[in-house]
């Protein structure tokens, strides 16, 4: 019958189209380095914490597909990637998931990304007092000779730094030898 014809004319006309738009416009990979956003970059700094020389990346490496003419023209505007940083709740080290990055254009599918995590460290500022200790071995003087009274000045220094590192320290020792 007559619609017979016209239905199996309409898909053979379809299946034309898309094999015709598979040879002209193949679908491709491409590489590309993409910003990475920081979100909420003062959480740290809101709870008293400073950062411990982390290196945050400033760009991560995408890999999109899709068809050629959307490929070819995609640019790193048209990709969002971003990191949160209120993920940091205290001192210590912390790794941060990178949210998988977004893609403006449609047609674009994000297939990996690298890297998907950083490290960063976080501590608190402190200062504090300690005290200064002399130490010497009696050998040092001539015969005859002893030491009655040592006394450094100052008896103690205030130090600063990051809390984790100034916590371990008890004292600082100065240590007497045979230039005296």
């Amino acid at each position: 019958s007559k619609t017979f014809y016209v239905i199996i004319s309409v898909l053979l006309g379809i299946m034309t189209w898309l094999l015709v738009l598979n040879y002209t416009n193949p679908t491709e990979k491409r590489s590309l380095d993409i910003p990475l956003h920081i979100l909420n970059k003062n959480n740290p700094a809101s709870l008293g914490l400073s950062d411990r020389g982390s290196s945050v990346p400033a760009t991560i490496t995408i890999k999109a597909s899709g068809r050629s003419d959307i490929i070819g023209n995609l640019t790193a505007s048209d990709l969002y990637a971003s990191v949160d940083f209120a993920k940091i709740k205290k001192a210590g080290a912390v790794t941060l998931k990178i949210n998988k990055p977004e893609c403006k254009r449609l047609g674009v599918t994000i297939e990996d990304y690298y890297p998907k995590t950083i490290d960063v460290m976080y501590d608190k500022l402190s200062s504090t007092n300690v005290d200064v200790i002399v130490d010497y071995d009696s050998n040092l003087l001539a015969e005859n000779f002893e030491i009655l009274s040592i006394t450094s000045e100052p008896s103690s220094v205030q130090i600063a730094g990051f809390e984790s590192d100034i916590v371990e320290i008890d004292c600082i020792k100065v240590k007497l030898n045979e230039s005296l």
